[in-house]
Formats: C-alpha cells, sequence, structure tokens
C-alpha cells in the first residue's frame, strides 16, 4: 500500500514565484544599471592594474632597505650583504645592535624592514620581507658558507661540492613568534578584506537607493498591490546578494588570471579554498547587512536622510572594516583576531585573511559562519517586520517609530 503524497500548498508556490519574478526583475535592472556595470569594470581594471603594472613597470633607482645586525653573531656578514645588494639594485644600510632583543626592537620601531640573527635567521613584522632584500641575504650567508667551508676543507673540488649541497634559504620567521607570513599572502589578505568591504557596501547602497526611489515615485504601492511585503524584500535582497557574489567572483578571477600572466605573487596552496569561503562569506555578510540597508531606505524619503537613518549601520561596518586592518593583519593569531572572527557583523571581512594566513582552525571558521548565517536568518526576519511597517509610510521614520508601526501583513 502506498502511501498518498501530500498536496502542495499552493499558497507556498504562489510565494516562490512572486519571489523569483521579483528577483529575476531586480537583477535585470541592476544589470542594465550603468552605475552597475562602471562600478564592476572599475574593480575588474584596478586589481588587474594593481597586480600588472608594478610588475611590468620596474624602478629606475636603488631601493633603500635597513637591516639590523647582531654584534658578534651576525655583524661580519655586512661586507657581502652589501655586496650582494648593490648587484640585486638595493641601498642596503645597517644597524648593529648589541643583542637579539635589540634587533627585534629596532625592526618594531620600524627602523629596519628586518633582523638577522644568530642562526642565521631572519625576523620581522608578520614574516613580509621584500623578495629582493631576501634574496640579497640568502646571496650572502651562501658566501659567508662557501669562505668557511673552502677555509675549513681545503680547496677540494669533492668536499666544495659537498659544502655547496648543505647550503639551505634563510627561514623566515615572525618577530612575534607567529607563523611565517610571505608578502604575497598578506597582499592577498588585504586585499580580499577591501574587496568584501567594497562588495557589501556598494551594493547595500544600491538596495538602499532603490527603496528610496521607489518609495517616493509610489511604485512600490502598486507592487504591494498583488505582492507581500516580505516577499518583495526577500526577492530584492535574494537577486542582489547573489549580484555581489557574483562580481566579487569577476573580480577575483580577473585577479587569478592577471596573475598567471604576469607572475606577481607565489600564491598559497590554500587559495581555492580561501577564494570559496570568501565567496560564502560575502553572501551571509551581505544578507545580514543588505537587510539593514533596504529598511533604512524605506524609512527615508530621500537619499540624505536614508544615509542618516543608515548612520548606525555604517559605523559597524567600517568599524568592522578598520579592525581588520589594525587588529587581525598586524597580530592573525591574537585575541582580538579570535573576537572578531566570531562576531557577525566582523566575521565576514575576518575569517578570509585569517585564512589565508593559515591561523584559522576548522571549528573556528564553522562558528563564524555559522554565527554569521543565523544572524543574517535573524536580521532578514526582523528586516521583514520592519520593511513592512515603513515601506508605506508617508515620511521619514526614525528606528524608534518604525519598530512602534504597525505592520502590512
Amino acid at each position: 500500500m502506498t502511501t498518498p503524497t501530500p498536496p502542495t500548498d499552493p499558497a507556498d508556490d504562489r510565494g516562490t514565484r512572486v519571489i523569483r519574478l521579483v528577483a529575476r526583475r531586480e537583477v535585470m535592472d541592476r544589470l542594465r544599471s550603468k552605475t552597475f556595470q562602471a562600478v564592476t569594470a572599475l574593480l575588474v581594471v584596478a586589481v588587474a592594474a594593481a597586480i600588472i603594472i608594478p610588475t611590468l613597470v620596474g624602478d629606475d633607482g636603488a631601493t633603500r632597505y635597513d637591516l639590523a645586525l647582531v654584534e658578534g653573531e651576525t655583524d661580519d656578514l655586512e661586507v657581502p650583504l652589501e655586496t650582494n645588494a648593490a648587484a640585486n639594485d638595493i641601498d642596503l644600510r645597517f644597524h648593529v645592535a648589541a643583542d637579539q632583543a635589540e634587533a627585534v626592537g629596532i625592526v618594531e620601531a620600524g627602523d629596519a624592514e628586518a633582523a638577522l640573527v644568530d642562526g642565521p635567521e631572519l625576523l620581522s613584522p608578520n614574516a613580509a620581507i621584500p623578495p629582493t632584500l631576501k634574496a640579497s641575504v640568502d646571496a650572502a650567508v651562501a658566501e659567508a658558507t662557501f669562505r668557511d667551508g673552502f677555509r675549513e676543507a681545503g680547496i677540494d673540488t669533492s668536499q666544495v661540492m659537498a659544502i655547496l649541497g648543505q647550503v639551505e634559504p634563510v627561514p623566515v620567521s615572525d618577530a612575534g613568534g607567529g607563523e611565517a607570513v610571505t608578502q604575497a599572502t598578506f597582499l592577498l589578505a588585504f586585499g580580499l578584506t577591501a574587496l568584501l568591504i567594497v562588495a557589501v557596501q556598494f551594493n547595500g547602497t544600491i538596495l538602499l537607493n532603490s527603496a528610496v526611489e521607489e518609495k517616493g515615485s509610489r511604485v512600490v504601492e502598486v507592487l504591494l498591490g498583488s505582492l507581500r511585503p516580505w516577499q518583495l524584500l526577500t526577492g530584492k535582497l535574494a537577486a542582489t546578494a547573489a549580484l555581489a557574489t557574483v562580481q566579487l567572483a569577476l573580480v577575483v578571477a580577473v585577479a587569478l588570471a592577471s596573475n598567471a600572466v604576469v607572475g606577481a605573487f607565489d600564491l598559497p596552496e590554500t587559495t581555492p579554498l580561501l577564494i570559496a569561503v570568501s565567496l560564502v562569506m560575502v553572501l551571509a555578510g551581505f544578507l545580514f547587512y543588505g537587510a539593514v540597508y533596504l529598511v533604512a531606505g524605506s524609512m527615508a524619503s530621500s537619499a540624505e536622510e536614508a544615509q542618516t537613518a543608515l548612520a548606525p549601520l555604517l559605523v559597524l561596518l567600517m568599524g568592522s572594516y578598520f579592525g581588520v586592518l589594525f587588529l587581525v593583519l598586524p597580530d592573525p593569531s591574537g585575541t582580538a583576531a579570535l573576537v572578531l572572527s566570531l562576531l557577525p557583523p566582523s566575521a565576514p571581512f575576518t575569517i578570509p585573511p585569517l585564512l589565508a594566513f593559515g591561523d584559522l582552525p576548522t571549528w573556528q571558521l564553522l562558528t563564524g559562519l555559522a554565527a554569521t548565517l543565523l544572524a543574517a536568518g535573524l536580521a532578514l526576519r526582523l528586516a521583514g517586520r520592519l520593511y513592512a511597517a515603513a515601506v508605506l509610510s508617508g515620511g521619514t521614520l526614525s528606528w524608534r517609530e518604525v519598530w512602534k508601526a504597525e505592520p502590512i501583513p
């Protein structure tokens, strides 16, 4: 005996169909928008230029770098360091410290790019050191190794070749004890954070202006004659979130293609996972922030009034960005980075750079993502109520007024 299939609710099917129609309308409007096209093209060109131009255009003058040495340990490398630096078109200046702690202090004060200590080992902030400087140090240490080996072993060809085989590149470590981070990884983390912020803010502003225009032209009254406010909000938000994700994916694809052409950076092995996580986080983050952008637009009668209503959200958004910039990037293994990666407002912009640095355990990634998705769901539910209360209001509402207003069913 077969169990009969329960009938589907026609209202549910109609609701889903209405949301799809609204989303399709929004997608087509955005794709035809000159502003959307111009900003997307500008992002693509800017990212490609930032990768290609510095690689193709070299500096004719010598680059100035400062290096801290330790007295009695690495100061004897000053001559080979200077010789190899000149070969790499580097103007290398030295700071000789009494001990390793003083050398690290010179680096942390910003007076030197790195400290060469006993080992030999290079210490620099976040282990980010210019490739040309690193190559010069490697060559100078190799030269010193050859010289000592020749003196101890005598000039015997077989022994010289054995000595050459023992030479290894100088390891680079974070002066604060963290894991090594290459310059390419640091730039990748910074670039992803900036792109995520731009994607959320630009597309959120589109939602904001759309709500203001529809309310001011009374188009929304016509739309709500055939659909419910929550359906309109869901369709507009889903369409813009999808476009924000596609926009970011396009920019990242151009960046990868540009890097493949000129070979500007050696990307980490985790780059595919990093890109996938970034796309998920921009989608979750936009659902969280975009819902509030849409409500702020529905509360106002003009773009200026909407910006005023949006001020608290902008403080939260930019606070998250500067938190990543000044707390996470300099110290990805610190407490501030951990906290920001678990808070929904900042997690979308914190998790990708932490993953790039390799300082993101699986539990932290999943917790931050789950917290952002949960917050996005709550924001959508709350935004649906506020949007329904504000969208047909005759004038400008404050957050307190829209909270107390009776929503449209």
